[in-house]
């Protein structure tokens, strides 16, 4: 994409992330997974561990090559990993601390905006924002819910919509921004039936003529009703990183869901929202 130099503003004092988030989740879940390595020492120098087929050969080898470096010693063995395990969590620990306290902040002007209803905006990115432009093909991008819209134009060298720009494109950006007073009360059926399909009516607008709409992660199932109602306003469709198959391998995630439903629905109805730490989860 654009060669430009990084947009790395200013070093900002005391900046301090709180990602990845929930972080002691991820925390407790790495370190029981190493330190699950010591437990299985037993088993694995017995050579009755169950290996998965893509990686027994390699940790044969490796068992072979432990017995070596472990000076011939059951106890040296042990060390060895239990010594490997520490530094992973340490190295961890240095890598989550340098992110959280990097001095990257982004920095990029954002492009105007020529509609908004609500919290939701649509951002021009093309060369004359705003302006009814009937030469350039005209893409109109929807991010997922969950995600910032920014997603798609993370920084001058890394922005999907910058670079349909350079191509000659007028990339337009849904954002929906963080639900405000009124869209804390929608429904699906409210974001694709109202917001998006006024944003796509004022899409059309602009380009006098059908537009290209691109659907990312969950944004590609929200465009898809309306791919297939409005056909005649739509040039082409593009879902890009969409789940589509909810069906198949369901297995142990469905019949969690019950349960997950249990403990999550108290949490949404006293705080009125599923906080964010909920969605890794």
């Amino acid at each position: 994409m654009s060669s430009a130099a990084p947009d790395i503003a200013p070093t900002q004092a005391h900046i301090r992330r709180l990602k990845p988030r929930p972080l002691a989740l991820h925390f407790a879940t790495a370190v029981n997974t190493w330190c699950g390595g010591v437990a299985a020492m037993p088993a694995v120098l017995s050579g009755n561990f169950s290996w998965h087929p893509d990686v027994a050969a390699d940790a044969q080898q490796f068992v072979v090559e432990m017995s070596l470096a472990g000076a011939g010693s059951a106890a040296g063995r042990y060390r060895a990993v239990a010594e490997e395990a520490v530094n992973r969590v340490r190295e961890m620990a240095e890598g989550i601390l340098a992110y959280q306290t990097h001095p990257y902040h982004r920095a990029l002007k954002e492009p105007p905006t020529v509609w908004q209803e609500g919290t939701t905006r649509l951002l021009d990115y093309g060369p004359n924002p705003g302006a009814e432009d009937r030469q350039l093909p005209t893409l109109l991008f929807v991010p997922s819910l969950v995600n910032r819209a920014y997603i798609l134009d993370l920084s001058k060298r890394r922005s999907l919509v910058r670079y349909f720009t350079e191509q000659g494109f007028r990339p337009l950006l849904v954002d929906w921004d963080a639900p405000g007073p009124e869209e804390r009360q929608f429904t699906l059926t409210d974001y694709i039936n109202g917001r998006l399909n006024r944003a796509l009516d004022k899409a059309r607008e602009l380009a006098g003529s059908p537009v290209g709409l691109a659907g990312y992660c969950m944004g590609g199932d929200l465009i898809l009703p309306i791919v297939q109602e409005r056909s005649d306003d739509i040039a082409a469709a593009a879902f890009l990183a969409t789940p589509w198959d909810f069906h198949g391998d369901r297995g142990l995630p469905e019949q969690l869901l019950p349960l997950a439903a249990s403990l999550l629905n108290p949490v949404i109805d006293r705080t009125g929202e599923l906080p964010i730490d909920c969605l890794p989860t």
